[in-house]
C-alpha cells in the first residue's frame, strides 16, 4: 500500500493450488489491504507506546520464576554451563554444540550434568526453560 509515495507496507497473498483468483477476490483483497492500511498508519508508533507494549507481551509470555532463596541458582553456573544451556534453549542438539564450541560430546554432556545439579532440576528441557526465563527477566 503507498499513500503519499510512502510505503506503508507489502501484503503478499498465495494460494496453496494453481487456481487464480477472480477479479472479485482480487478486489476483496484490496479492499482488506486498504483496511489495515488505515490501521497501520492511526497506529501509535512512538517508542514509548512501543516500549510498553514489548514489556506487556514479555510479560506475559516469561514463564513464572519462583526461586527458593534470595539467590537464583541461574547466577550460580560456570560460564561455560550457562553458554551450553543457552544453547540449548536456542534448540541446538549435543553435537551441534560440540561443533560449535569445539569441544566433545562428553564435556557437554558433563557441563549439563553439573548445570541441572546447581539447578535443582531433573531434565535439560527444565534448565532451559529456566534460562529463558532469566534471559527475560534481565530484559525486564
Amino acid at each position: 500500500m503507498v499513500k503519499d509515495d510512502q510505503s506503508l507496507g507489502t501484503i503478499a497473498t498465495g494460494c496453496r493450488t494453481k487456481r487464480r483468483p477472480t477479479e472479485e477476490g482480487l478486489d476483496y483483497v484490496e479492499g482488506v489491504a486498504v483496511r489495515i492500511a488505515e490501521y497501520v498508519e492511526n497506529a501509535d508508533r512512538t517508542d514509548s507506546t512501543l516500549e510498553a507494549y514489548s514489556r506487556r507481551l514479555a510479560q506475559h509470555q516469561a514463564p513464572p520464576v519462583a526461586w527458593p532463596s534470595d539467590e537464583e541458582p541461574i547466577a550460580s553456573l560456570r560460564p561455560r554451563e550457562r553458554s551450553i544451556l543457552e544453547l540449548y534453549a536456542d534448540g541446538l542438539t549435543t553435537e551441534e554444540i560440540a561443533e560449535l564450541l569445539v569441544l566433545s560430546r562428553h564435556t557437554i554432556r558433563s557441563h549439563v550434568r553439573n548445570a541441572l545439579r546447581t539447578l535443582g532440576v531433573h531434565t535439560r528441557e527444565e534448565a532451559a526453560a529456566l534460562v529463558r526465563g532469566d534471559q527475560l527477566a534481565q530484559l525486564l
